[in-house]
Order: structure tokens, then sequence, then C-alpha cells
């Protein structure tokens, strides 16, 4: 048992989301496909959680005495520091992830680390390179909400404009939709269409 302020009394450790690996649990086909996570998705990934139902919002507000929260916080500084010195990028490629990873002697679920090397053996065959160019630029002018409230032309044109400032050829509709969907979800693509 563990007592939880925020609950007003003792909880037992295994009834935290986080614990209850069937309902947490990460869909490695899913994340091994994504060509960039965030650092607090890598982390919860790191974990083998799902980034959709576990993250720091949700850990951070639990006892530290709880293992998984302590494994979860430790790792979360490691990251941050890294990014801080510029050894991690935010958004990363989940193989620099997984390297760095490894580089630090850090343990990371060996079935989503084979999904990602064969993901991304894949991309690289079929013009990987671009489209992580374009998914990063998706992240860096809309982070984690999505281009909200914008058409599909206003989208290519911010797109293509980030593009050309880091001398990157500019990109159709269908390459922004399918970068998009891999980001943010089916919805985010198809919104104002």
């Amino acid at each position: 048992m563990v007592y939880d302020p925020a609950y007003g009394g003792d909880i037992p450790e295994e009834d935290y989301p986080f614990n209850d690996e069937a309902y947490s649990a990460a869909d490695c086909e899913h994340w091994s496909k994504a060509a960039l996570w965030t650092l607090d998705q890598a982390i919860t990934l790191s974990f083998n959680r799902d980034p959709h139902v576990i993250g720091w919002a949700n850990v951070s507000g639990c006892p530290p005495e709880i293992e998984f929260v302590r494994r979860y916080t430790d790792l979360r500084r490691l990251v941050l520091r890294a990014h801080e010195v510029g050894d991690l990028s935010d958004p990363v490629a989940p193989k620099t992830f997984i390297a760095w990873m490894r580089l630090k002697d850090l343990p990371f679920p060996s079935t989503l680390a084979q999904m990602v090397h064969a993901s991304s053996a894949g991309r690289q065959s079929s013009g990987g390179h671009k489209m992580e160019a374009v998914r990063r630029a998706c992240f860096d002018l809309w982070k984690g909400d999505g281009p909200i409230g914008l058409s599909q032309e206003e989208r290519l044109t911010r797109v293509n404009a980030v593009l050309a400032e880091r001398g990157q050829a500019k990109v159709g509709l269908t390459t922004l939709k399918t970068a998009l969907r891999d980001l943010y979800g089916a919805q985010a693509s198809a919104k104002n269409d």
C-alpha cells in the first residue's frame, strides 16, 4: 500500500494503471512504424507502455516511492539532460533513441527495438529521409497538437516554407497527409479537406 495524497488514502501499488500491463502495454506494431517519437513517448515506450495511456502527466502526480514512478522519473531526468546537451532531439528518430539507450546500457524492450529496426530499414528504401524531414517540419510547426483549424493548402504552404528554410525540396499534399497521419493519427490528415 502506498499513501496517495491525491486520493487521500492508501492505494495498493498494483492498482496504478502503469502496473496493469494488459491495460497499458505498448502497441509495438504501431509505435515501430512512427518516424519520430517525442521524448516523453520514447521514455514511456522504454517501459513497454503505451504513450496514449501512460505519460509524464500521469506519473508525475504519483507517490515517488512506487518503483515504476521512481524508475520512470530517473530515466526521464537522464533523457532530458541528454536533450539539453544535444545528444537527443525532441522529437527523436526511434532508432536514434534506442541506440542512445543501448549506449548508456539502459534497458529497452527487445521486441519493439527489433520492429523499429525492421520498419526503419523499409522506410530508408522508400524515401524515408524525405518523409522524416516532413514529419519533423510538421512537429516543429504544431508540436503535439497538430494543425488545428488550417486548410490543407495552409498546412502545405507552411510545411513547404519550413522545408525551404532548411534547404529541402517541397512536397505535395499526399506526402503531407502521410506525415500528419503518422504524427497525429488519421483524423489530423483528414481535417479540413
